[in-house]
Parts: C-alpha cells; sequence; structure tokens
C-alpha cells in the first residue's frame, strides 16, 4: 500500500494525476516500454503497436545564443535557414524542425525582436546557450533523437 502511495504521489506531482485519483497518463519505461498505464487507481496496460514517430525526440532550448565551451560566441559553420522574427512556439518548433533536417547540423539558433532575427543552423561544435536575450540556443549532443 506505501508502494502505492508513493507512486500516486510520485503520479500527481509529475501531473499525470488528476484531484479525483484518475490517472490521465504515464509512461512506463520500464520493464515494459511502449506502454501506457492508465485507470483509476487500478493498474491496467494498453499496448501500443508501435511509438509516435516523435516520441524519442527531446530536445530542450538553452537561453541565449550558441557558445563554444569557453563561451566565445560561435559563428563559423551558421548557416541562416529563415528571417522569422516571433518569438512563438510554432517559429520555434519550425526552426528546431528545419535545423534537424540538415545532415551536419549541430545545433540551432533562434533569434527574435533584433535586426538578425531568424532561424540559423549550426554546422561546428556548440556546447551551450549564453543566457542572452531573445535568444534561444539547442545544442544536438544533448538532445535525444535528433
Amino acid at each position: 500500500m506505501a508502494l502505492m502511495r508513493a507512486n500516486l504521489l510520485f503520479l500527481l506531482l509529475l501531473g499525470l494525476l488528476n484531484s479525483t485519483g484518475f490517472v490521465l497518463a504515464a509512461r512506463i519505461k520500464e520493464p515494459n516500454p511502449g506502454k501506457v498505464l492508465v485507470g483509476a487507481l487500478e493498474k491496467f496496460v494498453i499496448d501500443f503497436p508501435q511509438k509516435p514517430d516523435n516520441e524519442d525526440k527531446a530536445c530542450a532550448a538553452e537561453q541565449g545564443f550558441c557558445v563554444l565551451s569557453d563561451g566565445s560566441d560561435q559563428n563559423s559553420g551558421v548557416i541562416k535557414l529563415n528571417s522569422v522574427d516571433g518569438n512563438t512556439l510554432q517559429a520555434q518548433n519550425d526552426c528546431l524542425e528545419k535545423c534537424a533536417n540538415n545532415p551536419d547540423a549541430t545545433g540551432c539558433e533562434f533569434i527574435w525582436d533584433q535586426e538578425n532575427g531568424g532561424c540559423y543552423v549550426h554546422t561546428q561544435s556548440i556546447a551551450r546557450g549564453n543566457d542572452a536575450d531573445r535568444h534561444l540556443c539547442w545544442v544536438f549532443s544533448k538532445c535525444n533523437g535528433i
């Protein structure tokens, strides 16, 4: 019973358990990957024939422009993909997708509300975002599935 309470508390913290005790959805990583646990306090499993194409693709944006490990700006091997100047989730997702489609990509940078706004793919080494305003950086070496 204590294990069940701990599991429910964990799901509640993840936002997967609503106030009535109904499990909205929880991915089971082990020992049954590809299955989802659903139900109201009872555990039953629904099999999915395959994972969605984008399930294993996760890439968190880092605030700032993309820099080298020493903190200097990486301007070599940067290709501008578009001039979209808007900080919207759709624009960010479109930029990330365009960058990921480049086979030489090491990362992606999105800039808004300034003259050089747009989407840029990096093709040489980058380490992180540097916390600068109006910039996002995706470092593909830190991403899953890209």
